[in-house]
């Protein structure tokens, strides 16, 4: 019985359980179960164990054999779905079992929230300095009472809210503020009965959503949120949105500048690429999955205030009657608040600081700044001692046994209670003395400090940290815009088969003159290794830095198909460049289908620019400018100075220029420059353009100068530098201006001719001029030639008025007359005048 007993238990345990959460399974037994039943009735009629009249017991006989037949040769395929079934099932199983035994209690459970009050420093709960004196019953020696904090409500409500459909619950605040211990206490109050579970990283979470378990009423802490989001495998959308719909609620904790960095619109590629084609050229949102998660609908988002308000610190007196942990607080409390003062903040940054060990604070600044660099937690204590050693002072004598321990003796000794600078640490909430971490408030002084290659050995680091590390931190340089620093992080990463570096890398490679074949070839490897992000990248470095526009529009259809709403905007772009305009309409207006209001933006202004379709591209503008998008407005401002509605455009150019457009600052220095009596105005415009480095701001400023008494210098400097970079039409503009100085003619010659050498045909009509102007009408007349060749209709009216100089008065109203059909104005006006006296004689 006993032994029956066992595999019954068995059975129930690895075939029942799983084959009710796998629907297909269940058909696989439910047509064997029929072949075994139709095989019964046969049987039974063969062997006469039916009864009834003859025609029924020779039809069952008849429908029987057929079925008979046809599920004989099914049962082969059957038999697969269910051992295929049942393998996925005990895979499942295998894999949620692991999970449990990893990342649950000590008998492999998830704990309820209820259990787990004594064990919060496991989640991210800071520990306290320690009590004066065995106290009143009722206190905790590792958590002192709990002060209320003004957003408790907000964060319990948003749990009990998110509670019967699952969600999202962030708190943002800066290190050591009480962030984890407040939401510790809201999840206590409002989800007591519910399981807990904290992965380490994101392939924890990922694998945990993929485990087959049942996730309602399930809370996944997620302490340093930031460390999820951002690091070398980071968490996506589907994974979190899968959790929200299993009904568990995912809550977690954020510095404000992590959520700052995270959330605003990013400078670079990783991966989840997102970089415009089109306006801010250069911009890029690659952390479009994390802001899709922290901006999510079904994520609520609570800021943690910094200092205690009026009614906390009179709770937190009171507090101080009942717990002499708080009375330390409230008198330690200066520049620091209480809550920094309960985690020993003051004392730890004094050890950090000012280290009575040298060898001690070498080590000790090593790690930190490791963990500042986001270096995966922990930091094993060997790549600790290999990164400190050369960096210790010669004139130490260095025990070669012993002098690592001494150090870690002193940086892991508290500095009060049982709060220390370097802690071991294990992911199972453990204690591993061959690992370390260091409190938050060590790594916020640590990048307060500044440039992390000041404050440890990279070189070393480099040498002896894992590749998936150096991925990491290779990522931390990549973000902070040091690319030089960054690079060899991510190349060992990426040679070592780090699959998110190898977009990365390839970003930092494309950055690099001559090395966008390299790059190239490491974005090909990151979508073949399902980097879907990398197809996006490809898209963009193959359009604008190689402009394989074909190649680049074939990458951006696949980031399409695996659903990246910005490919859609860029193919968009790439359509209007090419000329293609249906088809730019298309794409922006399926990116706006997806929700991207830039698209409605880039309609807008190509619809402002179709004959007839004025209306349509201000409905799509209004919306927008309506929102203060400074793009929109400048737009709108735009059109309305084409239209020569200049006090309309004047004000949306001044909204969109006080919204931080650039380009609607040069426009609106442009439209005042041409107003009477502006041109003060004008110029203020063009300066606070020209402190950004914009050419056009340089150009616009040097007109402005010179039409002004005795700034004829001003403006020839600024002409100047817009010119040597390159600029064509300040080229023509400083050839203009130096034209009209007394012997400078030979320099102005110099400038328009860089200018058609560089392939300007402006600079045709306008050196034209200027030759006829002094005289030169031999030189003159082939360059006017040129510029008429190429359908300059204003060079038609430079050679009728050079004609008529010439005295070839038939042909230069030929000119001029064509000249005014095709709209130049003024053209027409000479058509038939005189000159009262002789033309002037060519030079």
């Amino acid at each position: 019985m006993k032994s029956l007993f066992s595999l019954n238990t068995w059975m129930k345990r690895v075939m029942i359980t799983p084959m009710l959460k796998s629907r297909p399974l269940l058909w696989g037994i439910a047509v064997v179960g029929l072949i075994v039943s139709t095989a019964g009735i046969s049987a039974g009629v063969a062997n006469g164990g039916m009864s009834g009249p003859a025609w029924f017991v020779a039809g069952v006989a008849g429908v029987a054999g057929a079925a008979a037949a046809v599920m004989a040769a099914l049962r082969p395929v059957f038999v697969k779905v269910v051992e295929a079934g049942v393998d996925r099932s005990m895979k499942q199983s295998d894999a949620a079992r692991e999970l449990r035994d990893r990342l649950g209690g000590p008998k492999g459970k998830f704990p309820r929230v209820s259990d787990i009050r004594d064990r919060a420093l496991r989640y991210g709960v800071q520990r306290a300095i320690p009590l004066d004196h065995v106290e009143a019953d009722g206190l905790s020696a590792d958590l002192p009472r709990y002060l209320p904090r003004t957003i408790d409500d907000q964060i319990r409500s948003a749990l009990t809210a998110r509670s019967a459909t699952g969600g999202m619950v962030i708190v943002k605040g800066n290190s050591t503020w009480g962030k984890s211990r407040t939401m510790f206490e809201a999840v206590s109050q409002v989800l007591g009965g519910w399981v807990i579970v904290a992965p380490s990283n994101a392939n924890d979470l990922r694998a945990l959503v993929e485990s087959g378990l049942t996730l309602r009423q399930t809370v996944i802490w997620l302490d340093e949120l930031a460390d999820f989001l951002a690091g070398v495998d980071p968490l996506t959308r589907d994974v979190v949105q899968r959790a929200v719909d299993k009904g568990a609620i995912v809550v977690g904790t954020i510095w404000k500048d992590a959520f700052a960095s995270l959330t605003e619109p990013p400078k670079k590629s990783s991966g989840n690429g997102a970089v415009r084609l089109e306006h801010d050229s250069g911009t890029v949102d690659d952390l479009a999955e994390t802001r899709a998660i922290l901006t999510a609908t079904y994520a609520d988002l609570i800021e943690m205030p910094g200092a205690l308000d009026d009614d906390e610190s009179t709770v937190a007196s009171a507090l101080a009657k009942q717990d002499s942990r708080w009375a330390h607080a409230l008198a330690g409390a200066g520049e620091l608040s209480p809550i920094q003062v309960l985690a020993a903040a003051p004392q730890l940054l004094h050890r950090f600081r000012s280290p009575d060990d040298e060898t001690g604070g070498v080590v000790l600044n090593t790690a930190v700044a490791l963990l500042a660099m986001e270096h995966p937690r922990p930091v094993p204590a060997d790549l600790i001692r290999r990164v400190a050693q050369p960096a210790i002072p010669p004139t130490l004598e260095l025990d070669s046994d012993r002098w690592f321990d001494k150090a870690l003796a002193w940086a892991t000794r508290p500095v009060r209670g049982t709060i220390a600078p370097l802690q071991p640490y294990r992911s199972d909430g453990g204690e591993d003395d061959r690992a370390f971490v260091a409190p938050d408030v060590l790594v916020s002084a640590a990048l307060e400090d500044g440039r992390m290659q000041d404050q440890v050995n990279l070189d070393l680091t480099l040498t002896h940290a894992t590749p998936e590390a150096c991925a990491a931190i290779g990522s931390f340089f990549y973000f902070r815009d040091e690319d030089d620093v960054a690079e060899p992080f991510l190349r060992r990463a990426a040679e070592c088969g780090v699959v998110r570096a190898f977009s990365r890398y390839a970003y930092v490679l494309s950055a690099q003159e001559d090395r966008a074949r390299e790059a190239e070839a490491w974005y090909l490897k990151a979508v073949e290794a399902g980097d879907i992000g990398a197809s996006f990248d490809l898209g963009y470095l193959l359009a604008d830095k190689e402009g394989r526009t074909a190649d680049a529009e074939a990458w951006y259809l696949k980031a399409v198909e695996a659903g990246n709403t910005v490919a859609l905007f860029n193919l968009g772009v790439l359509a209007v460049n090419d000329g293609r305009v249906e088809d730019a309409e298309m794409w922006y207006r399926k990116a706006m289908d997806a929700g991207d209001r830039d698209a409605s933006i880039s309609l807008g202004v190509l619809l402002g620019d179709q004959e007839g379709r004025l209306g349509e591209a201000r409905e799509l503008l209004a919306e927008a400018a309506d929102a203060e998008n400074p793009r929109a407005l400048y737009t709108l401002g735009y059109l309305a100075g084409r239209e020569g509605r200049a006090e309309e455009s004047e004000e949306l150019l001044r909204k969109a220029a006080d919204l931080g457009s650039i380009e609607a600052l040069v426009n609106l220095g442009g439209l005042l420059g041409q107003m009477e009596g502006r041109d003060g105005e004008a110029e203020e415009c063009f300066r606070r353009a020209v402190d950004h480095g914009i050419v056009e701001a340089m150009m616009g400023l040097g007109f402005v100068l010179s039409d002004q008494e005795g700034r004829t210098d001003e403006a020839e400097e600024w002409l100047r530098k817009a010119a040597d970079t390159g600029d064509l039409d300040a080229m023509v503009g400083l050839g203009t201006l130096l034209f009209d100085q007394e012997g400078r003619a030979k320099e102005s010659d110099e400038w328009y001719r860089k200018a058609i050498e560089a392939g300007d045909p402006d600079a045709l009509t306008f050196f034209g001029d200027a030759l006829k102007e002094q005289r030169r009408y031999s030189e003159a007349r082939p360059i006017l030639e040129q510029a008429i060749a190429g359908g300059d209709p204003y060079a038609m009216r430079m050679m009728g008025e050079l004609d008529l100089l010439e005295g070839h008065r038939e042909a230069g109203r030929t000119w001029l007359r064509k000249a005014a059909s095709l709209g130049v104005k003024r053209a027409g006006e000479i058509v038939g005048d005189e000159f009262d006296e002789d033309p002037p004689a060519a030079e």
